[in-house]
């Protein structure tokens, strides 16, 4: 039984690691977002103040570019995401398969010991 709570113990650690990682990009990723939007925002909020020439395609391109950033960015981000959201639920699953092993009326027989 002590083996059982060992690995219960290590597979808990390890899904509290994934979670923490999850987390992690989830917190990397709202503030690139933020920020490419406000630059995003700030160039073209410039742009439309004044009439638009040819000389304005350098701020085009570099709106065209950050766009493209932003997604394999994201891209990026959405892949670990999954990655740590899979290994988080075949721990989930392994820990479901150890308590699937135990006597049901375990518990029950330990208190009725105790009386």
């Amino acid at each position: 039984m002590a083996d059982d709570k060992d690995k219960i113990a290590i597979l808990l650690t390890e899904w509290k690691d994934q979670n923490d990682w999850q987390r992690h990009n989830e917190n990397q990723r709202a503030p690139l977002v933020s920020i490419l939007l406000a630059i995003s925002a700030a160039l073209v909020a410039w742009i439309k103040d004044k009439p638009l020439t040819h000389d304005d395609w350098p701020i085009a391109a570099f709106l065209i570019g950050l766009g493209v950033f932003g997604l394999l960015a994201i891209m990026k981000y959405w892949e670990r995401y999954v990655y740590h959201v899979r290994r988080e639920d075949g721990l989930r699953k392994r820990i479901g398969y150890i308590f699937s092993k135990q006597p049901a009326n375990q518990g029950k027989e330990r208190s009725s010991k105790r009386t």
